[in-house]
């Protein structure tokens, strides 16, 4: 625990010099700039969406920052749990396969120890 709080402060006495510089003037307008809203052109509000599109597995969906054109999400969600099921059955189905073929070998393998009936 101690050589955490020794890193710590060391930390914060390196960084703190460099918080402590005035922010550039260009840097600070431009950061400004981002944070407004769109101003309309032509009476149109740019970058509205009224319905996300779905082109397969991508949806184009409104921009949120000025400068974006487009904005595309991707469901990885979605897409890491139907992968994860998919394996899951599939070793299921293996399994059950596994079990079928052995409990058919060990039934003729009993059948071949049986003695004929008369």
């Amino acid at each position: 625990m101690r050589p955490l709080a020794v890193a710590f402060l060391m930390f914060s006495a390196v960084a703190a010099p460099a918080l402590a510089q005035p922010q550039d003037p260009a840097v600070r307008r431009l950061s400004l700039a981002l944070q407004q809203p769109r101003p309309p052109v032509g009476g149109l509000v740019l970058g509205t969406v009224d319905d996300p599109k779905t082109f397969g597995i991508f949806t184009v969906v409104a921009p949120e920052l000025r400068g974006e054109m487009i904005r595309v999400s991707l469901p990885i969600g979605a897409l890491v749990t139907q992968a994860y099921r998919g394996v899951a059955a599939r070793n299921r189905r293996r399994q059950e396969q596994a079990a079928r073929r052995q409990v058919q070998a060990d039934l003729r393998r009993f059948n071949t120890q049986l003695p004929p009936q008369p």
